[in-house]
């Protein structure tokens, strides 16, 4: 039997045993934990950039401008900084 002969036989079955499930659930589950990583710095970033905001002069103006409008005006300036924040993510690949 020559190499070519050899190579063209089909494999022999290989039970799998859920293997490819335990494989595919292990991805799942890293790929969660990397979001809730991610999610996490965002919004520690977030916050730090908000208390940093606080102790500048353009920070106290932006805030007395904030307050000044009503709170509905308020609630639709939070989610659309909420929306724009979570849109600009870069998809993965």
């Amino acid at each position: 039997m020559n190499l070519d002969e050899l190579l063209s036989q089909p494999l022999a079955e290989i039970p799998d045993r859920h293997f490819s499930a335990h494989v595919m659930t292990e991805m799942a589950r890293r790929e969660i934990r990397h979001a809730r990583i991610e999610t996490a710095a965002r919004i520690a970033f977030a916050a730090a950039a908000v208390g940093t905001l606080a102790a500048t002069e353009p920070g106290r103006e932006l805030a007395a401008t904030a307050l000044s409008l009503s709170f509905f005006a308020q609630i639709c300036v939070g989610l659309v900084v909420l929306l724009l924040w979570f849109s600009l993510r870069i998809a993965p690949e």
